[in-house]
């Protein structure tokens, strides 16, 4: 009896999907690498043998990652593959890949961020903050005097700035800091099911994306920063601190989105110019680098985009079916 190439894949990406969260487990290592792997196997066998019997493979195979870390090990399990499911089963309901794309993304950011927060919680505890500022500005003062011992040139010397504006600076930001941590694990998380999403649809047979100039979210996507905002103020107002960090992280995600939706209206532009595009892009990118205006200007075109779309793309407007 022959296997094909795709049968083959079908039966390891189900034992990955069963039994790759258990070893993980086992062997403590739990990483992106993890999830990837995951992630692809969700992908490929939904499409293979159906969302639901993916996801029932899926729950036993976390079902048994708890066997060897117990029930107290959950925030060294990373949950991002559920993300994947989410995104096939509203894709079949019939809603629009960006649609699909936006609620598995938000689902993405909420399990990324959510085994942060006690970690935040117990760094922002004063004195924990001390210790990491007394750490931090020890290790500069270090730096400082081997940048004296060796002779370093004095214009790159004049550059440093004193112990004592190095630990004020530090005092403002270490707090800021921890409070968007939630925010940056559930972007990094995002990220990670975004790239596996386009990496599948490129080389598994997913069908043929849309050009990056192309790419939109739904306009409700702007109700993210609205909330963001919303409770960031709120927050503010009534001095309560865990509605005023819960605003930043929810801003923190929605900027990391119209950011890429900004970037995207700029490639739309590009397109249209007679200049060379390869050239456009390498300056478009040191910009963006260097001036924070200009980051926040693709910021606000995003966000725009979503409500008046800007390029005029139809609604329904979508890639081949994956």
């Amino acid at each position: 009896m022959v296997i094909s190439d795709k049968d083959a894949l079908r039966y390891v990406s189900g034992l990955i999907v069963l039994f790759l969260p258990l070893l993980a487990s086992l062997f403590d290592f739990w990483s992106w690498i993890v999830e990837v792997l995951l992630i692809f196997s969700v992908l490929f066998q939904t499409r293979s043998t159906g969302c639901r019997k993916t996801a029932i493979f899926l729950g036993i195979g976390y079902i048994l990652a708890f066997i060897p870390v117990g029930i107290s090990g959950i925030s060294l399990i990373g949950f991002t593959p559920w993300a994947g499911i989410l995104l096939v089963v509203i894709k079949e309901k019939g809603f629009s890949t960006s649609q699909s794309v936006f609620w598995s993304l938000l689902l993405a950011a909420l399990i990324g961020a959510l085994p942060v927060i006690p970690s935040v919680n117990q760094a922002l505890q004063p004195e924990n903050l001390e210790k990491e500022i007394a750490l931090s500005t020890q290790f500069y003062q270090q730096s400082l005097q081997l940048i004296q011992q060796f002779g370093w040139p004095s214009a790159i010397q004049n550059q440093m700035v004193s112990i004592e504006q190095y630990k004020s600076n530090l005092q403002v930001i270490m707090p800021v800091y921890y409070q968007l941590m939630p925010s940056f694990a559930g972007i990094s998380a995002m990220i990670e099911i975004a790239l596996v999403y386009m990496l599948y649809r490129i080389f598994l047979g997913g069908g043929k994306l849309k050009p990056f100039s192309l790419w939109r979210m739904p306009w409700y996507a702007v109700w993210l920063a609205i909330i963001g905002i919303a409770a960031y103020l709120g927050g503010d107002y009534f001095a309560n601190s865990i509605l005023r960090i819960t605003g930043m992280n929810v801003m923190a995600v929605a900027v990391s989105i119209t950011s890429m939706i900004g970037l995207s209206c700029l490639a739309y532009l590009i397109k249209s110019l007679k200049f060379s595009h390869l050239l456009i892009w390498i300056i478009v990118i040191m910009v963006a680098f260097v001036s924070p205006f200009f980051f926040i200007c693709l910021i606000f075109t995003g966000l725009f985009d979503l409500v008046f779309n800007f390029r005029k793309i139809p609604e329904k407007m979508e890639e081949q079916k994956p």
